[in-house]
């Protein structure tokens, strides 16, 4: 998680805690519902994340690694 959006350089911090991860889950999942597009000439979704999405959250969640979250989207024919 960055530490400062307006400045690249600031860092980040690594949450290991569970309950933190899910914290921006949950986070996540609220600004996705509640989001507006910037361009008007573009419909609206009503939609929430995908199953797809849902399951990589749940993956980062577990603390699964990178290549882990890998292995399993290309099982699930999710990456081509």
């Amino acid at each position: 998680m960055q530490l400062d959006p307006e400045d690249e350089h600031a860092g980040a911090v690594i949450h290991h805690r569970t309950q933190v991860v899910h914290l921006a889950k949950q986070f996540f999942k609220h600004c996705w519902r509640h989001a507006t597009y910037v361009f008007s000439d573009i419909p609206a979704s009503d939609s929430e994340i995908t199953p797809q999405e849902g399951e990589l959250l749940n993956l980062l969640v577990q603390r699964a690694t990178d290549e882990q979250a890998g292995v399993r989207t290309a099982q699930r024919g999710w990456a081509r």
